[in-house]
């Protein structure tokens, strides 16, 4: 393998300062083909043809036009269509070169970031970009500042963007502390009877108070630049988690995932009834909880005790055996292990009151938690291991550090509860409940129909909770900035189910739908019946791993086999969705597309980039053996040195935006 570490030819640096003179591109300098003329855009990339006929309000906000068509309207009053960029990011990603793009950028631009990214931005204002889309470095950002950037040490370049918050993911870590304890993953808990795909980071518990006010804080504090910017007209919106941590909000069942099928989200209805109600403790995000109630099942709990009021009215509903609407199981609290001494540092102990419940067993250490079960027969906590048997309660406990002279150690568990009790509260899908659980979590053909209606009606629930209470915690933060929801809702190139669809509809301004698009008639009718008459946009995936440095990695379905080819797909498919419309209202929904991502992909070994890692743009020209000079705008640097000569997709992507730019003002 050749081994590049500097991807720049000697003096072909501009210094920090020419770059930053120089990198303002004025809307009026955008380059476009010759076959056609050039949109007339104003500074924010809006359509000057185009112009609202309501009054300005000095942000972005959403409206439906009189040729039926919805569009963003900018600060200056004008429509504006969002072709935009996910993941604009010097990310740390290795290849096969033996290097990484972070520290190849910071070489070729002189720094790791302040003169990397204006770069950029130039970059892909040349192709016809206008929108910094959700996972973006901060200096990509309008209202960033710092210190060598000239004038007021705002951003040189300013494009509109798309803000993004991840509080779901980030407060399973509680991270900085900006909520009292952690957010549980609720698909920890998962049933043993659930056999479907679990996303890696999991599920945040939504009901969970913690949630919310992580949530607060994110917004307060890594959203404080934003807020306090002059600049913050350049914000679209906000976009309020990925969608892998929003699993079962995903592609839903009425229709086939695309280009792989069988990746429909299962109900998240179905998994919270079949979830362990407690958990003590969590390897993956290094937490023991104090308080162990997993409070989605809680809600569900509730909801269903609303309801029917007595467990005999939801047996007859449902043909269940329920006891109780709680759990049958018995709680046992601060059984004894055994007394620190200061050097002892193993305990054993036969718990008294088996069968011990998977995931309810918490360590004590002096009366304060300090690990749990995993589910697994496995203890975890900070400064603790050990193993559990549950059907016989054989219990062995290792600590770090020797507890001192007289500390207890004790154990709180469930006898018989979650996967064993007679319970509602204890259901975890198990074959003799099959009868009414059914066991297809997905398309629920075999659950219930009286259940399957109260899951759906939990669905919503669930999902409404979520959506509302994001929106609430936006407009207190920043009131009247638009509400666009996950990076992307439906996926797959399918809409979410449609109870999650008809909860987004009360919160959300605007939502994405992620994979190939066009959508169908039928799916697009599809989200106007339970979306309502409200504008999507587009997430964009395309690869083409043959011809790109990703060359020696085979790719899955949808991919391409040229540059050109994934470039002529992306122009078929987005310059289609100027006249995709609603069947029943003949609304235009499509306002904007965001493409999968600026850079190639090291960790999934995917060509999602329309730039290498090694900085050079699939343009046909950039990406080659040879040491050139850059394409404009940035040919004062010196761009290529990779493996292998690769197409250009880049003309396609911009010759895509070119034409929709002129279809869209039909």
């Amino acid at each position: 393998m050749v081994s590049v570490t500097n991807n720049c030819a000697a003096g072909s640096h501009l210094s920090t300062s020419e770059v930053l003179a120089s990198s303002v591109l004025p809307a009026s300098a955008v380059s476009y083909g010759a076959d056609e003329s050039p949109a007339k855009l104003d500074p924010y990339g809006g359509l000057v043809t185009m112009p609202s006929a309501n009054r300005p309000t000095g942000k972005f906000r959403l409206e439906k036009f009189p040729n039926k068509k919805w569009m963003f309207v900018d600060p200056d009053n004008n429509a504006f269509f969002m072709t935009g960029i996910y993941v604009l990011d010097q990310s740390e990603s290795g290849d096969d070169l033996g290097s990484n793009y972070a520290r190849r950028t910071a070489a070729k631009y002189g720094d790791a970031g302040p003169a990397w990214a204006p770069a950029q931005l130039r970059r892909i204002q040349s192709w016809n970009f206008n929108t910094v889309g959700p996972y973006a470095s901060v200096y990509t950002l309008a209202t960033h500042t710092y210190p060598t950037w000239p004038g007021d040490r705002g951003n040189p370049v300013k494009l509109p963007f798309v803000a993004f918050f991840r509080p779901s993911f980030y407060s399973m870590k509680n991270q900085h502390n900006w909520a009292p304890a952690p957010v549980k993953n609720v698909l920890a808990g998962a049933s043993q009877y659930y056999t479907g795909y679990r996303p890696f980071d999991g599920v945040a518990d939504y009901y969970d108070a913690n949630w919310e006010r992580f949530l607060a804080n994110e917004l307060s504090e890594d959203g404080a630049e934003i807020k306090k910017s002059p600049y913050k007209r350049y914000m679209i919106g906000l976009s309020l988690d990925d969608s892998d941590d929003l699993f079962g909000f995903g592609a839903g069942p009425d229709f086939t995932t695309e280009p792989e099928h069988g990746n429909n989200n299962p109900h998240l209805g179905w998994l919270v009834l079949t979830m362990s109600p407690v958990q003590t403790a969590s390897e993956q995000y290094a937490s023991v909880y104090s308080d162990t109630t997993v409070y989605a099942k809680k809600a569900l709990h509730d909801q269903l005790v609303t309801k029917y009021g007595t467990i005999s009215a939801i047996n007859a509903a449902w043909g269940s055996n329920y006891t109780t609407f709680d759990s049958s199981g018995t709680t046992i609290t601060r059984e004894a292990i055994g007394g620190g001494d200061g050097s002892t540092l193993t305990f054993h102990k036969n718990l008294a009151r088996p069968a011990i419940t998977r995931f309810s067993l918490q360590i004590l250490v002096g009366g304060t938690p300090a690990g749990g079960d995993l589910g697994n027969g496995t203890l975890w906590g900070p400064n603790l291991s050990g193993t559990v048997d549950y059907s016989t309660g054989a219990l062995s406990v290792t600590l770090n550090t020797a507890p001192k002279n007289g500390a207890a150690i004790a154990a709180n568990y469930v006898q018989n509860g979650w996967g064993i009790g007679s319970g509602l509260m204890d259901e975890d899908g198990r074959t003799s409940h099959q009868s009414w659980v059914g066991k297809d979590f997905v398309q629920m053909t075999d659950v219930n129909t009286s259940m399957k209606s109260d899951l759906d009606d939990f669905l919503y629930q669930i999902a409404n909770h979520y959506f509302s209470t994001g929106r609430a915690k936006l407009q207190q933060w920043l009131p009247g900035t638009l509400f666009m929801g996950p990076s992307t809702l439906g996926t797959w190139s399918v809409p979410s189910n449609r109870n999650v669809l008809e909860a987004a509809a009360q919160s959300l301004d605007v939502m994405v739908i992620g994979g190939g698009w066009p959508l169908s008639q039928a799916e697009l009718d599809f989200i106007y019946q339970n979306f309502g008459d409200k504008p999507i946009y587009a997430g964009a995936y395309r690869t083409a791993n043959a011809d790109s440095a990703f060359w020696r990695h085979p790719a899955g379905s949808g991919n391409f086999s040229t540059q050109a080819d994934r470039g002529q797909d992306y122009y078929r498919a987005t310059t289609a969705l100027a006249a995709q419309a609603y069947l029943a209202s003949g609304s235009r929904p499509y306002v904007g597309v965001v493409w999968w991502q600026y850079l190639d992909n090291w960790g999934e070994k995917l060509n999602w980039g329309l730039v290498s890692l090694s900085d050079n743009a699939y343009d046909g020209r950039e990406a080659v053996t040879g040491r050139i000079p850059c394409s404009a705008p940035l040919q004062k640097y010196t761009c290529g040195g990779e493996e292998r000569n690769y197409g250009d997709v880049v003309s396609g992507v911009k010759n895509s935006h070119q034409a929709l730019f002129q279809l869209l003002q039909r």
